[in-house]
């Protein structure tokens, strides 16, 4: 349906907009209904949120007529961008020093619009999302943005004040009929927060960049080793998440401050939801290393810190 990327504890900003921009090249060869992207970044001396985001996927990395200032602009506000000095918008990323970043390729299931464009922002409750599945319920659900089916989880998160209580994740996917798997970038009340999660309708994968110095979340393993590859970045074993799992961690230093688990089960409204969703191949799997890399594997759900001897065998 769609693509997700999220990074989260970013230590070597050009790394993470190389990878970015081949993420996003590919993507567009089959996601073209909408792009975007949100960094958490540094202006002057505070933290904020910037971005941009096309609906022509085409236009990405051309100056957009507004950018995202630090709270201040609502999700309407946001002007697809026009003129081709991409330049200028890959040189802006990493003058913010990115400390962690959500982006999305869209395949859209319902308008193609600037409004239902990711990432979705509630500026006044300083929470970002992205997500790639299909809410079947989302109409019985608060949006305030646009007419986007993925909104309804970011209503549905700040409703449950998850920044400040993720143990109330239970209570919030109870609400969502359908596939999700979610990256979000928040404030907990006294840091950034990067919270990850997916239930068993939609794949998600993830590998460490030692040159970017984080774990990369991807939602295709096959996105993920084409554009290291474009961009010339070396990366550790491609690992699935896995199902019914909630993942905290520190936006800035990258890291893991809650992890816990869920139950969702799947109750389609419609045969035509089951069959879109069917027709997507979201299978269900469990976390398991992709055979095509190395073994043995080391969980990043089972560390907080990686090991010197990881970084040895994977630097770059």
């Amino acid at each position: 349906m769609c693509q997700i990327l999220v990074m989260a504890g970013i230590k070597r900003y050009s790394a993470a907009t190389r990878l970015t921009i081949a993420v996003q090249e590919i993507m567009a060869e089959t996601e073209r209904d909408g792009f975007g992207f949100a960094t958490l970044g540094i202006e002057g001396n505070a933290w904020g949120i910037h971005g941009a985001k096309w609906v022509d996927p085409a236009d990405a990395w051309t100056p957009p007529e507004k950018k995202i200032a630090p709270y201040t602009h609502e999700l309407s506000d946001i002007i697809v961008g026009k003129g081709r000095e991409s330049a200028k918008i890959q040189v802006g990323i990493q003058r913010l020093r990115p400390r962690a970043l959500l982006a999305h390729g869209r395949f859209a299931t319902c308008g193609i619009s600037l409004s239902n464009t990711h990432p979705f922002i509630d500026a006044r409750n300083k929470t970002v999302l992205v997500h790639n599945g299909v809410i079947s319920n989302h109409e019985t659900l608060e949006k305030k943005f646009s007419s986007c089916d993925s909104e309804a989880i970011l209503t549905a998160y700040i409703k449950e004040d998850i920044a400040i209580t993720p143990e109330r994740i239970q209570t919030m996917v109870d609400k969502l009929n359908g596939s999700f798997a979610c990256g979000v970038m928040a404030f907990d009340g006294f840091q950034w927060v990067v919270d990850i999660f997916k239930n068993s309708q939609c794949s998600l994968y993830v590998a460490y960049f030692p040159r970017i110095g984080c774990f990369v979340f991807t939602t295709k393993d096959t996105t993920l080793q084409k554009a290291a590859k474009r961009a010339k970045l070396r990366h550790g074993p491609i690992v699935e998440v896995q199902s019914n799992t909630f993942l905290r961690l520190s936006a800035v230093s990258g890291k893991r401050l809650f992890v816990g688990s869920f139950n969702h089960e799947v109750k389609y409204e419609t045969q035509s939801i089951k069959e879109l969703i069917n027709s997507y191949n979201m299978e269900k799997f469990g976390l398991a290393a992709n055979k095509d890399m190395p073994e043995p594997y080391v969980s990043p759900l089972e560390r907080d810190v990686v090991g010197d001897k990881y970084t040895e065998d994977y630097g770059g």
